[in-house]
């Protein structure tokens, strides 16, 4: 088989999305099939595949091995106005193993792929076999790759299209291994683990592991487990894990992280969003994060997200997208500076925490209305102050101490996009209890507080 991709790439299509005449050269593609019986494969029954010209047999001596190979002759991407060469090639290999009556009783595969800044390789040949006698039962499977890819030289040989799917340039090396493992029962696992490390730079490497398994029930009903991690530099520097269950069904999902925390330095965490800031449009700026301080949280949390109505609709009484969520967490922020950027016509404000810990922080979401529910009990210091220089050191508004929410009458939190206003925004409501708190202010910016009719305010 044979493409040409300069004349692919001068259609109409490919000029309307901006990539027309920016790649050319031919690419080729082989396919080959061969039989094996008796001795030729039998003798070498259960060989890795890829290891020899002589096919590996089933229970009968008989096996059937095809093969692929896709590589691009003198391929070349236009990177502003100059073209550079393309390096492209994949081979894959499938050797199908046959019973005693002619049927495929297992299946054995392998793969390469390579092009400049990427390689994916098998690392264990994936492997699928035919249950035993049941033939209900699902297929068991199982296999391993490896993984390679050089952001840079990615991004410099094929950043016109990247462009097209909203991606930035990037500048990582990743390497990992993935590995997927089904079950007769069912059953799917699938691991992965994977490292990246800034190719400009000091930021440190950044190592994420992933591991999941899932089951398919009757009904259309889902079950799954999940365990990833997250980690970059020194201890504490940047850490984030989520463990926990997930089951979906006709009426509706549900997710529960069983144990999920965060912790971080503010430096670190200011770095790791410049690292990925070039790659996806959209991300927080990291001069918008805090410049000092740590951050630590854990968290157990539920949330129900019921089955939508006929026609897509939300389910009567429910705000659209807005899931049953219950959880609580706890929080510890120490050393903590900020001071936003001002807003026009508006008194620009500095904070600061000292050390703030927040013990079984409870947030409810019944999914109506889209309020929220949030109780706490809060022991440390936070102040603010107007940001602009030669100002007093002394804070305009100090809260130390302890303060909570009421027991009877949790805070209330509304959404902007609920109330029809502005995106982000969110309105308060609710008491707390100031009874061991140390409450000092010289001056406030203005502000308006309406107290809900039958609410008590101390």
């Amino acid at each position: 088989l044979r493409l040409d991709a300069d004349r692919l790439f001068a259609t109409d299509i490919c000029r309307v999305l901006g990539i027309g005449g920016r790649f050319g050269g031919t690419v080729r593609t082989e396919l080959s099939a061969r039989t094996f019986e008796g001795g030729g494969g039998a003798a070498r029954a259960g060989a890795a595949v890829g290891g020899s010209d002589g096919g590996t047999a089933g229970p009968a001596g008989r096996s059937i091995r095809v093969e692929a190979a896709i590589r691009a002759e003198n391929a070349r991407v236009e990177i502003e106005g100059k073209h550079q060469p393309v390096e492209a090639r994949a081979e894959a290999r499938a050797d199908i193993l046959l019973d005693g009556t002619g049927n495929p009783s297992a299946v054995l595969g392998s793969a390469t792929v390579e092009s400049g800044p990427l390689r994916v390789t098998t690392v264990e040949p994936f492997r699928v076999e035919g249950p035993a006698g049941a033939a209900e039962k699902a297929p068991a499977a199982s296999g391993r790759i490896a993984f390679a890819l050089d952001g840079e030289r990615l991004w410099r040989e094929f950043g016109p299209v990247l462009e097209v799917f909203g991606l930035r340039e990037l500048r990582e090396a990743i390497t990992g291994e993935a590995s997927l493992a089904a079950a007769t029962d069912g059953t799917i696992s699938l691991k992965a683990t994977a490292r990246s490390e800034r190719q400009k730079g000091t930021s440190p490497p950044l190592t994420v592991s992933f591991s999941a398994s899932a089951k398919t029930g009757g009904g259309d009903r889902v079950t799954a487990s999940f365990d990833c991690r997250a980690a970059a530099g020194a201890a504490g520097d940047f850490e984030l894990s989520a463990t926990g269950n997930a089951a979906s069904g006709p009426d509706g999902s549900r997710i529960e992280l069983t144990g999920a925390t965060f912790r971080t330095r503010m430096p670190a965490a200011r770095e790791m969003l410049r690292r990925f800031e070039s790659i996806c449009a959209g991300l927080p700026k990291a001069e918008d994060l805090p410049p000092d301080g740590e951050i630590d949280i854990s968290a157990r949390t539920i949330f129900n997200v019921p089955a939508p109505a006929a026609g897509g609709a939300a389910p009567a009484g429910r705000v659209s997208g807005m899931p049953e969520i219950s959880g609580t967490a706890d929080v510890s922020i120490r050393g903590l500076r900020y001071a936003p950027p001002p807003k026009p016509g508006k008194t620009a404000v500095a904070y600061e925490v000292g050390a703030l810990t927040l013990k079984e922080v409870g947030l409810k979401s019944t999914g109506k209305d889209g309020l929220f529910e949030l109780r706490l009990a809060a022991e440390g210091d936070i102040s603010w102050r107007p940001a602009a220089a030669g100002r007093d050191p002394q804070p305009d508004f100090l809260l130390r101490g302890l303060w909570k929410t009421a027991d009877d009458a949790p805070l209330l939190l509304i959404p902007g996009s609920v109330l029809g206003g502005e995106r982000g925004a969110l309105q308060v409501s609710g008491a707390l209890i100031l009874d061991g708190a140390d409450i000092r202010y010289v001056e406030l910016p203005p502000y308006v507080y309406i107290k809900p009719a039958g609410v008590p305010c101390r």
